[in-house]
């Protein structure tokens, strides 16, 4: 009987563990999903060109534009073949910066902001670039200036501009 006592015991305490695992599985699952429809919703919203690049044979290994992109081939993604003019920039990340934020003017004059950092991808060394268009915000900035720095009516430079400059 005690024998009998001790495994109905542990038949309870495994229920118990197998419980308590199922409940961590289905939160790790929920989390997962949800971070994957955020991810999903910035891919598509958000104007960020996501490129992974294998550290090693230097291959994008990864692209967001190319999964919404007609075109897109999971061997090389065409689109980046084509659209990026400053993709051997890219591709030659140097693997000891660990962080890095430049802005690349590409064929088109559109200037784009790059951030890159490594990452695992796949268990294997990679690199991530961010690359958003900020051609409209530096334009507007450009404007700003004129503005500033200019009098409306002559078009010559005012007195901020003369401050700013002897300083």
């Amino acid at each position: 009987e005690d024998g009998h006592a001790e495994l109905v015991q542990g038949l309870e305490c495994l229920k118990e563990r197998l419980f308590d695992a199922e409940k961590k599985l289905r939160f790790q699952t929920e989390l997962l999903e949800n971070c994957n429809n955020l991810m999903t919703g910035l891919n598509k919203k958000g104007g960020v060109w996501i490129l992974v690049v294998d550290a090693e044979t230097r291959e994008i290994v990864y692209c967001n534009k190319g999964l919404f992109h007609e075109t897109f081939d999971s061997e090389l993604c065409t689109y980046c073949d084509s659209r990026l003019e400053f993709r051997e920039q890219i591709l030659d990340w140097n693997e000891g910066e660990h962080y890095r934020v430049r802005e690349l003017e590409d064929g088109e004059q559109k200037i784009c902001r790059v951030t890159s950092f490594p990452i695992i991808w796949d268990q294997r060394k990679a690199f991530a670039h961010l690359v958003v268009d900020i051609s409209l915000e530096k334009d507007h900035v450009k404007k700003l200036a004129i503005k500033a720095y200019h009098d409306l009516g002559t078009g010559i430079y005012n007195r901020r501009y003369f401050e700013e400059t002897m300083e």
